[in-house]
């Protein structure tokens, strides 16, 4: 959609603010004839999610990698690439904007 957008094939469209973020970072040759008209309210990223079968201690392993990340240099660096400040232990209520909005659309 940006790439449409910054070469005149859209006159506009809806993006990830993370996704267009990150490629203004990254090549901003990509992002430099958008500009941005609207943002909406935040919502919670994309959570992580497992199979229901997964051994519990992979869970635990994974979490504990995930949230301690910003503290090890490795884990920096991975989320400096990544265009991220870390992780949180998340909650429902992250994402009651997006179940909001799907209540609206249902009506």
């Amino acid at each position: 959609m940006i790439s449409a957008v910054s070469e005149g094939l859209a006159d506009a469209g809806s993006v990830d603010g993370y996704v267009w973020d990150s490629l203004a970072g990254v090549s901003p040759e990509l992002t430099q004839n958008t500009h941005i008209l609207m943002r909406s309210t935040k919502f919670g990223f994309p959570p992580f999610v497992s199979h229901v079968n997964s051994p519990e201690s992979d869970k635990q392993l994974m979490r504990k990698v995930l949230l301690e990340m910003e503290s090890n240099h490795e884990g920096q660096l991975l989320l400096r690439e990544l265009n991220l400040d870390g992780f949180i232990k998340g909650h429902p209520s992250l994402y009651a904007g997006i179940s909001a909005m799907m209540k609206r659309a249902r009506v």
